[in-house]
């Protein structure tokens, strides 16, 4: 079979193939796992995933210049395999102290509907768990405060698949307390937060990744790479669009979906909006408190 068929029958089936994969991976790991194991049967998948995807990149790139090292790989590293899912694990022991709590004080009892499918309550827990996000991420792009904050991401100069998880720390401890908090509040169940947790992982770093390859219908469901490099676009106002972190059903809702066609995504980073983000972490760490933005 010649190059250009394979890669067109590739860049069909890469993205349901990889997100189908990785629930499927999931389900058959977590099947009779305590539920203190499953934030490692997350890892294990998410963690497989990265390894396809850094290899896919160099087959298949969208860009063969975004494969280059411009002194970011390893603190995106650093930042998407130990400070990302951290920070995440953090929120959650968090959310579960104060659930605890609360419940001692007999303030609380779970009114999440756990007698319905379990199919139907990972739906319902990810368009909450999104519309949270959508918001707050729209807002970091508004609000002076926040978009310090969010301008480390946006300041690679570069998409691909080990920026995932380049994040400020505040910025990462925001994004995922406003996405994973209130479902542990509600009473979602450990399995369904399990599942979902390995989804948004999973999605998140294939919304990043320099591979081409096109979703099709499915980028009205979910946010792809096609979309969000739209996202990361110099010019800010450009890239008030697609905010959603797994999905894109909350940008069609409020009319910030965005896909064109037959043109090009051009340049990423920050722009004109502030001066370039360092690729180190510390410089990452302080940048929000040292440069002059434009809200």
């Amino acid at each position: 079979m010649r190059r250009g068929a394979l890669h067109r029958g590739f860049r069909w089936i890469f993205y349901p193939l990889a997100v189908g994969g990785a629930a499927f991976a999931h389900l058959q790991l977590a099947r009779g796992s305590a539920p203190g194991t499953l934030p490692w049967v997350t890892a294990a998948v998410v963690l497989s995933v990265l390894a396809l995807t850094l290899l896919l990149e160099r087959v298949f790139p969208y860009r063969r210049e975004w494969n280059l090292n411009r002194g970011d790989f390893a603190t995106d590293g650093v930042q998407s395999i130990l400070v990302l899912p951290a920070v995440a694990r953090l929120n959650e022991i968090l959310a579960l102290a104060g659930v605890l709590w609360l419940s001692s004080m007999n303030h609380w009892q779970p009114v999440w509907p756990s007698q319905i499918p379990f199919w139907t309550q990972l739906i319902l827990a990810a368009l909450l768990a999104e519309l949270g996000y959508y918001w707050v991420h729209r807002l970091s792009h508004r609000v002076t405060l926040l978009w310090r904050l969010h301008a480390v991401h946006h300041g690679a100069t570069r998409v691909y698949s080990m920026n995932s998880g380049r994040f400020h720390l505040l910025d990462a401890w925001l994004g995922t307390a406003v996405y994973l908090m209130p479902l542990h509040f509600l009473g979602v169940p450990v399995e369904v937060m399990a599942l979902l947790a390995t989804l948004s992982a999973t999605t998140g770093l294939l919304e990043h990744v320099n591979i081409d390859f096109t979703a099709g219908w499915l980028n009205r469901v979910c946010n792809t790479a096609e979309l969000h490099r739209w996202h990361h676009r110099t010019d800010i106002e450009q890239a008030m669009c697609n905010f959603g972190k797994m999905s894109s059903l909350w940008d069609s809702v409020f009319g910030t979906y965005y896909l064109p066609r037959d043109c090009e995504v051009g340049e990423v980073g920050v722009g004109a909006t502030a001066k370039p983000v360092p690729v180190g972490f510390l410089g990452q760490w302080l940048y929000p408190f040292r440069a002059p933005y434009k809200g």
